[in-house]
């Protein structure tokens, strides 16, 4: 695992307590529930995935884990309201039509107890180069559904409940693409650079979301 990476999972760990159910949507062959299990300890763990081959690699990865083939975009998942404690979802949405993540993001709203944590990429260079990616969602679009009150337009608001907990951004490394052979060697250290300091163009977001108590409002 790269520094980037490494950083990232750090990122999301802040905000997974200790023995508390979480749910891994678009789970694919499940190294982000591996990896949770060296640091935390989880009461229950679910991952949802509609690739049965990667549901066969992620049990084997997670054999304490559940596992469950689902299209989240269609298909409503057989969770309680507000039965599991974090939902994570991690390189998801940007494969996602408008109408699916709307789906998704209600049921994500439904399932969550505590919190939500979504990571995406947004608008680069690297993001058309992918021809499963349909388009990019600013974590703003996020927010106006799950933590606004006010009416949407296009689609039924879902009542507002969650504050933002934590937005980071993550930024473009420039010399990422550089083939110059004088800046290979220092291309690791940039890596470590942009991560701790994200200046420059945003490239990718973690959004932290925080179920709203009533008390709160």
């Amino acid at each position: 695992m790269n520094f980037g990476r490494s950083h990232r999972l750090k990122q999301k760990l802040k905000f997974i307590q200790n023995n508390t159910t979480i749910l891994d949507i678009g789970c694919g062959e499940g190294d982000f529930l591996s990896n949770l299990q060296k640091y935390k300890v989880i009461k229950k763990g679910y991952g949802v995935d509609w690739n049965k081959n990667n549901l066969d690699i992620a049990k084997e990865k997670n054999p304490s884990f559940n596992f469950i083939q689902a299209d989240v975009t269609k298909e409503t998942l057989p969770f309680k309201n507000s039965s599991i404690g974090v939902v994570v979802c991690s390189h998801l949405i940007e494969h996602l039509y408008p109408s699916e993540l709307y789906n998704l993001l209600k049921e994500m709203s439904r399932i969550a107890k505590h919190q939500i944590i979504i990571s995406a990429p947004l608008d680069s260079r690297d993001f058309w180069m992918n021809l499963t990616h349909i388009r990019p969602y600013h974590p703003s679009c996020i927010i106006n559904y799950l933590c606004n009150e006010r009416e949407n337009q296009t689609f039924e608001n879902l009542k507002g409940n969650f504050n933002i907990k934590k937005i980071y951004w993550r930024v473009q490394n420039p010399f990422y693409h550089s083939k110059n052979i004088f800046l290979k060697p220092i291309k690791s250290v940039w890596e470590v650079v942009f991560t701790l300091i994200p200046i420059g163009r945003k490239n990718g977001f973690l959004l932290v979301l925080e179920k709203r108590h009533k008390s709160n409002k």
